[in-house]
């Protein structure tokens, strides 16, 4: 009995949380982008973190990514800085961000003339990594 409750509980959060984006926002433009990657494999954990810019646009619903990606994996203890450059479709609904191929969870908030100034997201990708992310304008 105490487990559905629980259980009946995080799901209630969770429906409040992903209610509350903005029905109608638009994602575009230009945004500062810190994105987490944290994974665990059979060589142990790894940590990625990406930051830099984020261009969505809407007319083409293509994403340009540029910036900087730090690693540190347990082969590599100082870790390892690479730039970025990317160009990926994107696309949105209310409650979803979606990069590449990739479906991410999505809170939009600061909502100003109908565009997303501020989008947290997050998911478990493919390979079983958890990542999350931030956007500003």
């Amino acid at each position: 009995m105490t487990r559905i409750v629980l259980v009946a509980a995080s799901t209630a959060i969770l429906a409040a949380a992903t209610g509350s984006a903005h029905a109608g926002v638009n994602v575009q433009g230009a945004y500062a982008m810190q994105l987490n990657k944290s994974c665990l494999s059979g060589s142990g954990p790894s940590t990625t973190v990406e930051y830099g810019q984020a261009s969505f646009k809407l007319s083409t619903k293509a994403l340009t990514i540029t910036g900087f990606e730090d690693t540190i994996t347990p082969s590599n203890t100082y870790g390892t800085e690479t730039s970025v450059s990317t160009v990926e479709p994107y696309n949105y609904t209310d409650t979803t961000l979606t990069i590449g191929l990739f479906v991410f969870h999505a809170y939009y908030k600061a909502v100003v003339k109908g565009i997303a100034t501020t989008i947290l997201f997050g998911g478990v990708d493919p390979a079983g990594c958890i990542e999350t992310g931030t956007l500003i304008q």
